[in-house]
């Protein structure tokens, strides 16, 4: 039976994380990839991709690459939009990376519950199965204003002055 992004991270909510270790290195693990593939999903709805500009690395890191570095066409609802997505998959990928090879460390509750929590708001942000949301349309403009008055025109006409006094 096929699987969507949101099925991972209910998986990974289903998992105890006051449990051992590995259950808790499982939650991060299965929260990050329900995150990338709605984080996927969403990039690949944009009408331009984002450019793999960065340290170059796999599908994992192209993808952040390009999340975080959208095109120049993207309005600028999108553009933070994509930056904030991708600056958010690349904490919790990095999370999953030592969930997943940093075997020394320990990977602790609140790591998990953070983990779980980080990939429901992507889920969101990412608008799982649809498109970006559309930008909200422009502010009206007020109506221009009314041409001003005509300044007076000023004739220049000589002005007669009093006669100077001598001093005595």
């Amino acid at each position: 039976m096929p699987v969507n992004s949101q099925d991972f991270v209910i998986f990974s909510q289903s998992v105890t994380p006051d449990g051992d270790e590995i259950a808790r290195r499982v939650i991060v693990s299965r929260a990050y990839y329900g995150a990338y593939h709605a984080c996927t999903e969403w990039h690949a709805s944009l009408p331009v991709a984002g450019h793999d500009i960065g340290f170059k690395g796999g599908a994992h890191q192209t993808l952040v690459n390009q999340l975080v570095n959208p095109d120049q066409s993207c309005t600028r609802d999108i553009e933070l939009q994509s930056k904030g997505i991708g600056y958010a998959l690349r904490e919790l990928r990095d999370w999953r990376h030592e969930a997943d090879y940093e075997l020394h460390l320990t990977i602790d509750k609140v790591r998990a519950e953070n983990a779980i929590e980080k990939a429901k708001l992507l889920l969101q942000r990412a608008a799982v199965g649809g498109a970006p949301p559309p930008s909200p349309p422009p502010a009206p403009q007020p109506p221009p204003l009314p041409p001003a008055p005509a300044a007076p025109t000023l004739t220049a006409q000589a002005t007669p002055r009093p006669p100077l006094r001598r001093l005595k």
